[in-house]
């Protein structure tokens, strides 16, 4: 799996004042801001208004020393910190966050690079038409998404396009669009960057999985890949009952009814990467919106029974599979 780059989610493409908003899924939430304000007579006092103290008062001049003489020992502190953090070499699991400060030139120069004509002209020339032998002509790896076909979504089996918003997120080997079908279902459409340059990945579009969530949850399998969106959960119970061992996950589907849950141990490197994405996502900020990964699950000690899952992969972020090498 490659390393994440520091723009990796970032908007790209031509900018748009009027740009519609992702799928329901991947919305983002507002931070809360919390003002803390002060009466008029204490701000009159604190600038030395005419209600309040004189700008010579000695304890108003003592505790602003104070708090100058506080700000600078932080941002002291805070040097002498940075300064021994660049000296120690990151740990393995760690070396996707020192990862996400570096390449940014080069990230830039490929943007610059791509044809963003050529692939909106694939997308509506995949999306504007049902016949399978014609939208093969759009996809990578052809032979493999006819072998796959009938296990795609129906959405993306054969719905038209209706609406193709700009704006889409840049992952580490492809560029990811939203769009409207005519069914107005929303959906996420994958475009390869590399050796298949402009093409789509259908197995990423039709969200192919070898097994279902349904085959998990009957026990007919005890481990498969699955391509669906992780948020954050709250479900603590039975096995997976430590909140300081596991990190709960809440799984989700498209037409799923059911509650799934999917755990991580905590602290681990599989937690990490999580949290990473959801990060990068929502630019530095806490996510706990829908997110769409590709990722293994087994069942540990029947825990299937209790809709209760492992998440032993992280195979990728946004349902892309690396290329196997040529």
């Amino acid at each position: 799996m490659s390393t994440p780059h520091s723009n990796k989610y970032r908007r790209a493409g031509r900018s748009s004042s009027s740009q519609p908003e992702l799928p329901p899924q991947l919305g983002r939430r507002r931070k809360k801001k919390v003002v803390s304000g002060h009466s008029k007579h204490e701000q009159e006092k604190w600038q030395g208004g005419q209600n309040g103290a004189s700008k010579r008062d000695p304890f108003i001049w003592g505790r602003n020393i104070v708090i100058v003489l506080f700000v600078v020992g932080l941002f002291a502190a805070g040097i002498t910190y940075l300064a021994k953090q660049k000296s120690v070499a990151p740990a393995d699991d760690d070396a996707m966050w020192v990862a996400a400060s570096s390449g940014v030139e080069a990230e830039l120069a490929e943007l610059k690079a791509i044809d963003w004509e050529l692939f909106e002209e694939n997308i509506r020339a995949f999306l504007n038409t049902t016949d399978l032998e014609e939208r093969l002509k759009y996809v990578s790896q052809p032979e493999i998404a006819r072998q796959h076909y009938a296990k795609y979504s129906a959405d993306a089996q054969t719905a038209k396009l209706r609406t193709l918003f700009s704006g889409p997120i840049m992952g580490d080997n492809y560029i990811l669009y939203s769009a409207q079908l005519e069914n107005l279902q929303m959906v996420l459409i994958p475009v390869l960057l590399g050796d298949q340059l402009g093409l789509i990945d259908w197995d990423a579009y039709g969200r192919y999985n070898p097994y279902s969530i349904q085959d998990l949850l009957n026990g007919e399998v005890a481990e498969a890949e699955m391509r669906a969106y992780l948020s954050e959960g709250a479900f603590y119970a039975y096995q997976f009952r430590d909140d300081k061992a596991w990190v709960a996950y809440e799984y989700s589907e498209p037409k799923l009814d059911e509650s799934v849950s999917v755990y991580v141990p905590r602290d681990s490197a599989l937690a990490r990467k999580i949290e990473f994405h959801q990060r990068k996502f929502a630019r530095g900020e806490a996510n706990s919106s829908p997110l769409p990964f590709m990722f293994k699950l087994r069942s540990v000690n029947d825990s299937h029974k209790k809709k209760q899952f492992e998440l032993v992969e992280l195979i990728n972020f946004g349902w892309v599979k690396e290329l196997p090498a040529e």
